[in-house]
């Protein structure tokens, strides 16, 4: 989704015209700076955030977390090969 103005999401700054993320159904419930916990739907895993797609995301550390609220599924992020595993 392109912003029309600047705005604040997922822990970034996206000014008017940039391209913010479409994460589906995954939100960061987290509210502490630099922590990464997503929880959403198993059918959006491949929406989840990586450097490759997102640049802005180049500060997601190995470690973050994906919770499939649906059918348990847990994700953990891994910066060396910038992918999503499951757990």
């Amino acid at each position: 989704m392109i912003t029309n103005v600047s705005q604040a999401f997922d822990g970034h700054i996206y000014e008017a015209g940039e391209d913010i993320p479409d994460l589906g159904s995954f939100a960061n419930t987290s509210s502490k700076k630099g922590s990464w916990e997503y929880f959403g739907l198993s059918k959006d895993v491949n929406k989840l955030p990586t450097v490759a797609k997102y640049p802005k995301y180049k500060d997601l550390p190995t470690g973050a977390i994906a919770y499939c609220i649906d059918n348990g599924e847990l994700y953990m992020y891994e910066k060396t090969t910038d992918s999503w595993i499951k757990q």
